[in-house]
């Protein structure tokens, strides 16, 4: 069944992640178009999507990252007037009916996200909702390595989806935009989740919608420095913003100094740490070059 909804799928040196999603997107009960946005991987080879007639994919000249990425595709959804926007990662196995479940529990006002589970551990719980927590200023993932149980298939309301998989109605984006581009990625989902919040917009956890995440094969290939640098920073960037009190502020540089000091002990990415708060001090925001130095 087709649906005027569009899948946004970033890509980043992840081809054969992408066929393999696609494949499972299109066994659905509804069959979406999908907006392949290529961040200039290397070697990507389009023809080999052109089997897929509901693929469209869209070439960035260079990686913008998954904020910039989910950007391109979504502004392109919007001026080809699809309701339905479904961010979903290219590390995914999606079950036949999550698409349904998702657009049918969801809205003008309503964001909608799926249970996830470990591709790795089938019944294992990646995902099962999300909590805010505004005195950490960071977000958890609600059952997470937990075994699936009754507990949670309960349809709730929750503060938090990942940006791993959510449905978003073009009404939502209008009024809250897009993600923002400053995060380049990581915790841009966090952000993004606090400005709907602001504005009153739901955010429900389905568990009827479920898919399979290869955790971390979106990212292509080793991202220590890249998660340490860009995680850190960007979690800097926040408390400095409107979202979080004074307490939160405190606890984040606390911690951070703790992280710092530990990783400084044992000669482990502590300078990643130092150029995470000097360039959120400094708002060198977006995409860094992260430098390779210890001082």
């Amino acid at each position: 069944m087709k649906a005027n909804v569009a899948i946004i799928m970033v890509n980043y040196n992840g081809e054969e992640l992408c066929k393999e999603c696609i494949e499972s997107i299109n066994n659905g009960s509804i069959v979406p178009d999908i907006i392949l946005v290529d961040n200039a991987s290397i070697n990507f080879n389009y023809k080999n999507f052109l089997k897929y007639k509901n693929v469209t994919i869209l070439r960035n000249s260079e990686n913008i990252g998954f904020t910039g990425g989910n950007n391109i595709g979504i502004n392109f959804a919007l001026k080809n007037n699809y309701e339905y926007i479904i961010l979903l990662n290219n590390d995914t196995i999606i079950d036949k009916n999550m698409i349904e479940e998702l657009m049918s529990n969801s809205n003008y006002n309503t964001i909608t996200t799926p249970k996830m589970y470990y591709y790795s551990e089938p019944k294992k719980i990646w995902f099962a909702g999300g909590k805010i927590n505004f005195f950490k200023a960071n977000a958890k993932h609600i059952g997470k390595d937990r075994f699936d149980s009754k507990k949670f298939d309960k349809k709730k309301k929750i503060d938090f989806a990942t940006g791993c998989c959510m449905c978003i109605h073009k009404s939502i984006l209008e009024k809250v935009g897009l993600l923002n581009e400053n995060f380049f990625m990581y915790n841009e989902d966090l952000e993004f989740c606090l400005r709907c919040l602001q504005k009153k917009i739901d955010i429900i956890y389905i568990p009827t919608a479920m898919l399979w995440h290869k955790v971390g094969g979106s990212s292509g290939g080793d991202i220590s420095k890249t998660f340490t640098y860009y995680s850190n920073r960007n979690r800097f960037y926040l408390v400095k913003g409107k979202y979080f009190n004074t307490e939160a502020k405190v606890f984040v540089y606390i911690s951070r100094l703790i992280r710092y000091l530990l990783s400084k002990m044992n000669k482990d990415n502590y300078f990643t740490i130092k150029q995470a708060y000097n360039d959120a001090k400094n708002g060198k925001m977006g995409k860094q070059v992260i430098i390779d130095r210890r001082s």
